[in-house]
């Protein structure tokens, strides 16, 4: 038996292994298209083509199972604000996959994980995911007995690592710029470069978790100088995400409308010291991180899968799954991704801007964070952000 976890660029197993995805062109939002029921869409010299965000999903589970496991029990870690029907829709995909998963929600798993690993765990907890592609939080009943996430409210944010490693980047350009650096922004192979650059950013922002400063050469045509960052520079970088997530949160809080004991980080950015600070000090909460934030939700998948799941029953057990029956009527309220018609880096004046051709890096690309958090309280499509309501 194993639990996996899918995330915006890698599939997290609960024995710790980690693997990119294997289905080609992988759209960054893809949780969000399953979510909306959103295709996604390629152009090419053959055509347009469209491939179900569902069937794409499938597809990297299916393909992430190692040999060793094949045959065995799944249990799927899904996101908390997933509808009923989108569980639905996911679990018919799997099965056209010849892949019969137990889908568990990753808030549930989330708490099981961290209260086997011996940690206090209170009776209700607001569970916030701060990953790459995206921050979501969700509402966890009877932590203490058998915990059980609500349906409502469950919110999610198109804002993660992912937009604070451009910001890092723009701000060691702007510091190369200073020192005299000649970066040609429309240069082919500086556009190239910054996507290396940006996986460097991911790991210098990850340094500065645990360290007060860091220094490196960024790997630009015409960077010559080595630069250092602090910790307080990536901390003001980050502010306005992070109030972005506050604001997420806080809503949440707000139309729960009872106490809320604590909350429980996860997901890999849990592990920077200023979002557990951040949080605490805005909301006046006590904040819990996950040991091991990136692991713990796979992992808490695996300890939820009971040891005999009867065929033929559609991989629903008990009110630890979702797509259980144990909620009443729900209503879906689509969300769609806000996308750049011209993605681009933007760049104080006098400061060099890095012009991104679609598909270069990612349409989360561009510095400037999209509008503030706005809850929905109706049909209407959400714009940037999504919210389930029962």
């Amino acid at each position: 038996m194993i639990g996996i976890d899918v995330g915006a660029t890698d599939v997290t197993h609960s024995d710790g292994s980690t693997f990119l995805h294997r289905v080609p062109d992988t759209p960054a939002d893809l949780l969000a298209r399953v979510a909306g029921d959103l295709p996604d869409v390629r152009v090419d010299e053959n055509g347009c083509s469209l491939r179900p965000a569902r069937e794409i999903y499938a597809t990297i589970v299916a393909r992430s199972i190692p040999p060793r496991h094949r045959g065995s029990t799944v249990a799927l870690a899904t996101p908390a604000w997933w509808s009923p029907r989108v569980m639905d829709q996911v679990r018919s995909a799997l099965l056209a996959q010849s892949l019969e998963a137990v889908l568990v929600n990753e808030a549930e798993a989330a708490v099981a994980e961290h209260q086997a690993a011996g940690h206090r765990m209170p009776e209700t907890v607001a569970v916030v995911s701060v990953r790459a592609a995206s921050s979501s939080v969700a509402i966890v009943e009877h932590c203490q007995e058998r915990p059980a996430a609500r349906v409502a409210p469950a919110f999610v944010l198109d804002e993660g690592g992912d937009r604070l490693d451009v910001a890092v980047l723009h701000h060691l350009v702007d510091g190369l710029t200073d020192l005299g650096d000649m970066i040609d922004g429309e240069d082919v192979a500086t556009i190239a470069a910054a996507r290396e650059a940006l996986r460097h950013c991911r790991e210098l922002r990850e340094a500065l978790s645990v360290s007060t400063v860091e220094s490196l050469h960024p790997e630009l045509p015409g960077a010559d100088h080595h630069l250092r960052l602090v910790r307080s520079e990536l901390e003001e970088l980050a502010a306005p995400w992070m109030a972005s997530v506050t604001r997420m949160v806080a809503s949440a809080l707000d139309q729960y409308g009872r106490p809320v004991d604590a909350l429980l980080l996860v997901g890999g950015l849990a592990a920077m010291p200023m979002v557990s600070q951040y949080l605490s000090a805005e909301l006046a909460v006590e904040v819990l991180v996950a040991q091991e934030p990136r692991l713990v939700v796979a992992r808490g998948a695996r300890r939820l899968l009971p040891e005999e799941v009867p065929a033929g029953r559609g991989r629903r057990v008990g009110s630890w799954f979702r797509g259980s029956s144990r909620r009443s009527k729900t209503t879906r309220v689509d969300g769609r991704r806000r996308r750049e018609e011209t993605p681009q880096i933007d760049a104080p004046p006098g400061r060099v801007a890095l012009a991104l051709p679609p598909g270069s890096l990612d349409d989360a690309a561009p510095e400037r964070l999209v509008e503030e958090f706005t809850p929905v309280s109706g049909p209407a499509p959400a714009r940037g952000h999504r919210q389930l309501t029962s």
